[in-house]
């Protein structure tokens, strides 16, 4: 089975035509062709910055495995186009591992252009732990009893 994590991660450029420069790059890569993991990303182009979402619940991410550099290979193609052309863009990465304390969580961005989408991915793919499923099983029924304890 295997380590399990939940992943987030986010790329995002305020100019879609750099953005298109490097996505053409990105799928020249033999790992995202081998895996397919072009096809795991969501894009977003609404008019303003090109936006790219990856998210994957209960996967085995290891940073050894080359479906996980295909994906990471977006993030650091980003940094290379912003150190080689000065491409703006900024880039999230949240991930949650098994354990309680298996928490990583990474943000960064180039260039003051790239402000509107460090606003933008403030408010996407945060880290909650929180209790749910607090409820009984359906089979024990819907009589809940109160122990009537005096606190007195």
């Amino acid at each position: 089975m295997g380590y399990r994590s939940d992943v987030f991660y986010a790329v995002g450029w305020p100019n879609p035509e750099h953005a298109k420069e490097v996505l053409a790059v990105y799928v020249l890569d033999q790992r995202v062709q081998d895996h397919e993991v072009y096809k795991d990303w969501e894009m977003y182009d609404e008019g303003g910055p090109m936006i790219m979402l990856y998210y994957h619940e209960w996967i085995k991410w290891y940073e050894s495995y080359e479906d996980v550099q295909g994906v990471q290979r977006l993030g650091s193609l980003a940094e290379q186009f912003w150190r080689e052309r000065g491409f703006p863009y900024a880039h999230k990465f949240a991930r949650i591992g098994e354990d309680v304390d298996d928490i990583d969580e990474r943000f960064w961005d180039r260039g003051d252009e790239a402000e509107s989408i460090v606003d933008l991915f403030a408010g996407i793919g945060c880290v909650n732990r929180h209790i749910s499923n607090i409820e009984l099983p359906e089979k024990y029924g819907t009589n809940k009893n109160k122990l009537g304890w005096n606190y007195a």
